[in-house]
């Protein structure tokens, strides 16, 4: 009876006073940090008194002031921060999403007040933007990879500092029409001194778990149009390039150069409805993805979505079963993608032409991945129902077929609050697989078929959290356009944590301590792995973070069973405004997968950041491993990275950035011949100019080189490119 009251409950809908006007005015601002306009005297004045973390909603320790406007183009907002040190602000110059050690002020709005995603706009005192998709998941997901087209500027003072912003509404989805808009709002300020403290515009209870459900709700934005926003974007890309299959090669190849031009346009049908068209889009990245270890790994590595493209409406795609992972799209030539939301209903589609077909091949104990050199045309389509207060219900579908090829996937999913306190969410897919009968793909059967679900339930309250969630994957079941590489498995996991809260003054912020169970059996109920793990982590002075957790394992890998125990701590301190160091350290008893026998595994993996001044950036990360078997040392493994950055101004940076990795190993202990050693390194140089995310200029060289026993060094490819972006709006 309990239960079918809390899901009563929950399909209503929440019904808040909306008492905050927002003024519409048709007064000229420049956005350059002064404040000086008439209109930011008849602004509307957001004060933001409360401090939600570490405190609970206690006064905010200093005074924070929020104006609001809007006309019919944008929203304007902007700050005064007061400090009583104003010495103390913390504040560098740095690229896009690169302000979180600093001090910095923003807002989050959800636009359609139905308080499942909200766009959040941030900035530094010296102007540096931010911005993200606020997502009210279980999870609390914050996705910095979104980027939109908007001002900021900022200026120190001599009581603290002052940022102004200009978002225009073409940067932004909201109900159609010319009447007034009802949208949550929120004012934050971080101000990070020996501890962390987040200032906010309006209290929160930290038994409710859903940080949008407590926004107040604001009215206004009558005027605004996001128009029918047309923004083309056309890209040149060039490179000159060398490269070298083989180490005994004795010199590089001829110089290659190539030049490939594309577009894109993004069509503002309405304000919550937007076409995305590409044609040879520009699906570069510049970024360098994170090198990791894959040495006696048995399943696939995942990397994040950068390419801006796949990132508009990215978390409409999200799914508790990752069915949508785009980096399986490669090299497209053309992409077509329509999103948007109206009232309850929200929807996408897209549609790429890829020159290549990567897959997952997964297992119950394993993974591998395979590129086949084949084009193949995949599709997605997302629809999701926004039920009572905070619900959702959805359905997804996917598609991709070449030569030899089709896959394709459906199912259904949602999420429902049972309480203010309580998650529910779910999902359940099924898939048909025909695979060609490419040579990559021996050993795989050619048809198959399966099915998979995933069910998670959340408790979370200000002193206590527990969770469970169990998962099916049956053997025939693949995701070819997802991340899921293991299946032919069933599994779940229980665990709780307890919540403890300390006072100003105390050695501690936030105290958890907890532990949970998770088990996995195959198809055929025969265990694979059984863990028991012990968590604490521990937040105080100086930014401090100290995770710790202990583990015991059963483990099958091949027909054995192997049990043992190990542990891992990772801590992090900000000793002051410039200086982050960081530690983390593994160990205990592990598996030798290629040789199926008992092992020890020892990692360390310690870190910096270092600002030299206003303009110059040092980050340092390092990884070591070491694995022994009853015979002595397996192999050692080491990675490296350097990254040095002298950001001359917001818009324009330097960087360098060097990574190495090393391999020693022991053949005589290895079951199949392998290298004795195996060296790599690469190093990117790149000059970036940004007027906005996609106005912009990149001029850059790389190069990589592999080394083993016999050859020291050798240079294997070698490269320059350009790359020139322009963004035009009508």
């Amino acid at each position: 009876m309990r239960f079918a009251k809390l899901f009563l409950l929950a399909l209503l809908p929440s019904v808040s006073a909306a008492q905050t006007q927002v003024p519409e005015l048709d007064l000229p601002v420049q956005v350059d940090g002064e404040l000086a306009e008439e209109a930011w005297s008849k602004a509307l004045l957001v004060e933001l008194p409360y401090e939600v973390d570490p405190g609970e909603s206690t006064p905010a320790p200093v005074r924070t002031e929020c104006l609001l406007f809007s006309t019919e183009k944008a929203l304007y907002v902007a700050f005064r921060a007061y400090d009583p040190n104003p010495q103390e602000v913390r504040a560098h110059l740095a690229d896009r999403d690169q302000l979180f050690r600093d001090d910095f002020v923003g807002i989050i709005l959800d636009t359609f007040a139905d308080r499942r995603r909200a766009f959040q706009f941030l900035a530094n005192p010296l102007g540096v933007q931010a911005d993200a998709i606020r997502m009210e998941t279980a999870e609390q997901q914050e996705d910095f990879r979104w980027d939109a087209i908007w001002q900021a500027a900022g200026k120190l003072t001599s009581f603290g500092y002052q940022v102004e912003m200009a978002i225009p509404f073409a940067a932004l989805r909201f109900p159609a029409g010319s009447s007034e808009k009802l949208f949550g709002f929120a004012a934050l300020r971080v101000w990070p001194r020996s501890l962390r403290r987040s200032l906010l515009s309006h209290p929160v209870d930290r038994n409710n778990p859903c940080f949008l459900c407590q926004f107040p709700l604001f009215r206004g934005l009558a005027a605004a149009r996001a128009g029918r926003a047309v923004e083309f974007n056309p890209t040149w890309v060039a490179a000159r390039a060398q490269s070298r299959e083989a180490l005994d090669e004795p010199l590089l190849s001829r110089p290659t150069q190539n030049g490939d031009a594309g577009a894109s346009l993004l069509v503002g049908l309405s304000p919550n409805v937007s076409l995305n068209l590409a044609l040879n889009p520009d699906f570069s990245q510049v970024e360098a993805d994170a090198k990791q270890l894959s040495v006696n790994r048995v399943f696939t590595l995942f990397f994040p979505e950068k390419r801006p493209f796949f990132m508009e409406s990215s978390d409409l795609f999200t799914t508790p079963l990752q069915a949508v992972y785009t980096r399986t799209m490669v090299d497209p030539d053309w992409g077509v993608k329509l999103t948007g939301k109206e009232g309850s209903h929200a929807f996408g589609l897209f549609l790429v032409r890829d020159q290549v077909t990567p897959l997952i091949l997964p297992g119950p104990e394993s993974s591998s991945r395979v590129e086949l050199e084949q084009a193949s045309t995949a599709a997605v389509g997302r629809y999701r129902y926004d039920l009572g207060n905070a619900s959702t219900l959805g359905a997804l579908i996917t598609h991709r077929q070449g030569s030899g090829l089709r896959s394709s996937l459906g199912g259904f999913d949602g999420m429902l609050r049972l309480s203010r306190g309580d998650t529910l969410t779910w999902q359940w897919l099924r898939s048909t697989t025909t695979y060609p009968g490419d040579r990559a793909l021996e050993g795989q059967e050619k048809r198959l078929s399966g099915t998979a679900w995933e069910a998670n339930f959340s408790h979370a309250t200000r002193n206590f959290e527990a969770w469970a969630w169990a998962r099916d994957l049956s053997e025939g079941f693949r995701a070819d356009m997802g991340f899921i590489p293991r299946v032919g498995v069933r599994g779940g996991e229980v665990g709780a944590q307890k919540v403890l809260w300390g006072k100003e003054g105390d050695w501690f912020s936030v105290l958890r301590l907890g532990g949970e169970v998770q088990a996995w059996e195959d198809s055929a109920g025969r265990l694979l792995e059984r863990t028991y793990r012990f968590m604490g982590r521990y937040q105080g002075p100086l930014q401090s973070t100290v995770f710790l957790t202990l583990s015991k394992f059963r483990k099958s890998w091949q027909g054995q069973r192997f049990d043992g125990w190990s542990g891992r701590m990772f801590g992090n301190v900000r000793f002051s405004g410039d200086v982050t160091a960081s530690c983390g350290i593994e160990g205990g008893d592990a598996i030798d997968y290629a040789g199926s026998r008992p092992a020890r595994r020892w990692a360390i993996s310690p870190g910096f950041t270092w600002n030299l001044g206003r303009h110059l950036y040092l980050q340092g990360d390092f990884t070591g491993e070491r694995l022994t078997v009853p015979e002595g040392e397996l192999y050692e493994a080491l990675l490296a990275e350097l990254r040095i950055v002298y950001q001359f101004t917001v818009r324009s940076f330097l960087r360098v950035i060097t990574q190495t990795g090393r391999l020693r190993t022991h053949p005589e202990r290895y079951p199949e011949p392998t290298d004795r050693e195996s060296r790599d390194w690469a190093h990117q140089l790149l000059f970036a100019y940004k007027v906005n995310p996609q106005t912009l200029l990149y001029l850059g060289a790389s190069d990589g080189e592999l080394g083993n026993e016999l050859h020291r060094a050798v240079t294997m490819h070698r490269s320059v490119f350009l790359k020139l972006s322009v963004n035009l709006l009508f």
